[in-house]
Formats: structure tokens, sequence, C-alpha cells
């Protein structure tokens, strides 16, 4: 439930005139250490407030008529303690080609939810850095070898390998605070609201540790969220003759 509700009218310039934009902002109060503030925003456009829900006049905007929808901000609010409004999130614009030629997919804000949450029956590693973090780019290289890895032995089927850049895109989820960089989520198939930490001992980070892209995959698979049928085959399909414990990485080529 949101505790704090704050309505506050912007200015924007807009053909010579300064019209109004309206920002409403709740803040929700963790109800444990492990969980984070969460402050959402929702926008009440220029338009919505000149016009309403009959759209744009070209002419009465030409014309300068339009006196605007004073039921506007009023539904606005109405619309929020209803839970019909959806909350602006932070996000870069959509890549136009979104997987590097290592096979990795890059986030956004606005594809987080669509790309990992709502894909039910795929497991999901998500690498979240920051662009300018000296140990995050040292592990990207990892990072890119874990998403060669997992196309060589043909698992893209059922494994995505992702990352999201934080720095720039909002993270869309309530339930998951990441405070450093670079942290690495597993989201299991058909429990993507359980994400799993890819935790490190001490103050080292992933970065500092001499970690392969098959030691991702071991790790991958100790978590136990495959279903026996889904193991027996991906071990078929990419190690026949290779222990999972141990053994030479198998080759990405």
């Amino acid at each position: 439930d949101a505790t704090e509700q704050d309505s506050i009218e912007q200015s924007c310039e807009a053909e010579g005139e300064v019209v109004p934009t309206v920002m409403l902002t709740s803040r929700s109060s963790p109800t444990n250490r492990s969980e984070r503030v969460v402050t959402k925003r929702y926008y009440l456009s220029t338009n919505d407030i000149l016009y309403g829900n009959h759209g744009i006049n070209k002419k009465a905007k030409k014309e300068k008529s339009v006196h605007g929808d004073e039921n506007a901000i009023s539904r606005f609010i109405a619309n929020y303690f209803t839970g019909a409004l959806q909350p602006a999130i932070q996000s870069q614009p959509t890549p136009a080609n979104r997987t590097n030629e290592d096979g990795v997919q890059l986030l956004t804000g606005n594809t987080f939810k669509p790309l990992v949450v709502n894909q039910k029956n795929r497991h999901a590693l998500v690498n979240f850095f920051s662009a300018t973090c000296g140990h995050c780019k040292r592990f990207n290289v990892i990072w890119n070898q874990l998403g060669r890895l997992v196309r060589a032995l043909d698992w893209h089927e059922t494994v995505d390998v992702m990352k999201m850049d934080l720095t720039r895109n909002e993270l869309p989820l309530n339930n998951l605070s990441v405070w450093e960089y670079p942290s690495v989520y597993y989201f299991p198939a058909n429990e993507k609201e359980n994400a799993i930490p890819m935790n490190v001992e001490g103050d080292a980070t992933y970065g500092d540790l001499d970690l392969r892209g098959y030691d991702l995959i071991e790790w991958l698979l100790n978590q136990d969220k495959f279903d026996e049928q889904e193991l027996m085959e991906l071990q078929r399909i990419g190690f026949e003759g290779v222990e999972i414990g141990g053994g030479a990485e198998p080759s990405s080529e």
C-alpha cells in the first residue's frame, strides 16, 4: 500500500505556452530489512489534461480554444487508487539487436518483465551491472563466455543469458533489491518471483574470482530447479562424457 502520495504540478513549454503536467508519487515502506523503499511515479500528460478522453483536436489546438478537461486530474487520482495506472519506468530505448554475438541478451527497464518474468517456462540468468564499473567489465568477459557456452551446448532453447545496466534502467520488481555491481540472479522457470542470487563469500566480487563459464553452468545446475527429465535432456545434449562436478570445460567452438 502507498504511504505517501503527492500530486505535483510541473510546467513544460509547448508551442510558446506554459502548460501543466501532473506527477503523482507513491512510496511504500519495507516490511523487513531485505526489502527496499519503493518509489513509483505516475504521470498525467499535458494532452490528457487539455483534451481528456476526446483526443487532440488539432483545429481547436491551433485556434487555442481548448479550456481543458476539468475532470482529468480527479479521474487520474481515482484510477491510481483502483490500480488502473501503470507507473513510469526508467528505461533505455530497446536496441534494434538486443542479443550480442555471444548470445547474451541486453535487457532494459521496459523489456525486463516481458523477457524475464513473463517467460514462465524458461530459465533466466541475469547479470546486473554498471557500464562504468571495473569489476563489471572484467566479469563481462566471463559472462560472454557463458553465453557462448550455453549456445554451444544447445541449451539456449531452455536457458536465457541476459544482462542489464541498472544505472540506466529501473528494475520493475518490488521484491528484489540489487545494491552491488556486478550481481547475478537466477530466475527459475515457473518460479520467477523467487530469484536466487549467486553469492560470493567475503568482500570479493565476481570480477576478482577465477571463474569460467562452466563454473556458472555448474552453479546453475546445483540450484536443483530443473526437473529430472529436463536435466537429463540437458546433460545428454551438452555433457555426454563430461562430469557435471568437474573436468574440462566443453569447447565453445
